[in-house]
């Protein structure tokens, strides 16, 4: 019975593999024609350069945990495979968001050293305090830094549901 729920959740995760991967093959080659990402802004120009596997790891986290969290809510989280398989989703999604969240904050501080023409030194001698624009990305990295908190929040609220569906016999933990 075990190795039946093993090869089905196997298969469950390798199709949604499979679509994303193709879907992303797709997107990349078809709609975008690179992987590169190009912002310019005003006179400085931006090229980013990302592996399209990179691109295809978030939505694949996101399908998945969104497919075994519907699977677990219907199961009750008595599923222990279901809820391992979600828990490293949850947590492998939490990384990458990490991840973006550094890039992010990076682009911000390289908003911050830009020069504002005309430059300081052609100004008057006199002391002038000039206010620094906001940063762009500062609502970006609000988003970023509470879906994160979200997301570790459900990843101990699933941990607890894992742990109290535990089966346990004669006292000790039964995997």
């Amino acid at each position: 019975m075990k190795n039946k729920v093993i090869v089905a959740e196997t298969l469950v995760v390798t199709t949604v593999l499979i679509v994303t991967l193709l879907l992303g093959w797709f997107i990349r080659g078809a709609i975008l024609g690179n992987t590169a990402l190009d912002i310019q802004l005003h006179d400085t120009y931006f090229v980013f350069k990302f592996s399209w596997e990179d691109l295809m790891l978030l939505p694949f986290l996101i399908l998945i945990m969104l497919i075994y969290a519907i699977r677990g809510t219907i199961n009750r989280f008595k599923s222990q495979i279901q809820n391992f398989i979600l828990l490293t989703s949850t947590f492998l999604f939490n990384v990458q968001l990490l991840f973006y969240y550094k890039i992010t904050t990076k682009l911000s501080s390289l908003h911050t050293g830009w020069t504002i023409y005309p430059p300081l030194s052609a100004l008057p001698d006199h002391n002038l305090t000039t206010p620094s624009p906001p940063s762009p990305f500062r609502g970006i990295l609000e988003i970023l830094f509470y879906t994160q908190i979200f997301f570790f929040v459900l990843l101990v609220i699933i941990a607890v549901l894992t742990g109290k569906n535990w089966k346990t016999k004669n006292g000790t933990n039964k995997a």
